[in-house]
């Protein structure tokens, strides 16, 4: 191999090196903001008595936060200006929201889980949507 074929090789493998970690980091960063969000439901509904929907919005907008904070300062590393991160960030969160609102009211109107069991299944979409 020439020296500009390994100096190519070696600049995909510092990329592909670079973006794996962000993925990592991306991925612990969502998982931790889903088992807060579980977490707090269930004990906003569990053990406080709130009302599913209720529930969840509180347990959605702490969730919202940490995976704010965690992938601005550890995932990303401060890109930018934080109010024009958080304002993009709000927007696809917004998104996610509604479609877990949406999908937790249909679920509770139908009467086919617990409103714990259904806040659960309902927290577990929004990464996946988002």
């Amino acid at each position: 191999m020439t020296k500009l074929g390994s100096a190519r090789w070696s600049g995909v493998v510092s990329v592909v090196s670079r973006e794996a970690v962000l993925g990592l980091r991306f991925g612990l960063v969502g998982a931790a903001a889903t088992i807060l969000h579980i977490l707090a439901v269930v004990a906003l509904i569990g053990f406080w008595g709130i009302s599913a929907l209720q529930a969840n919005v509180a347990a959605f907008s702490l969730a919202v936060l940490v995976s704010f904070l965690g992938n601005y300062y550890w995932t990303f590393g401060e890109p930018g200006r934080p109010m024009v991160a958080l304002s993009r960030f709000i927007f696809i969160a917004l998104v996610g929201f509604l479609v877990n609102n949406a999908a937790l009211a249909v679920v509770l109107d139908r009467a086919w889980f617990s409103p714990v069991l259904a806040s659960v299944c309902c927290a577990a979409i929004v990464p996946v949507v988002s």
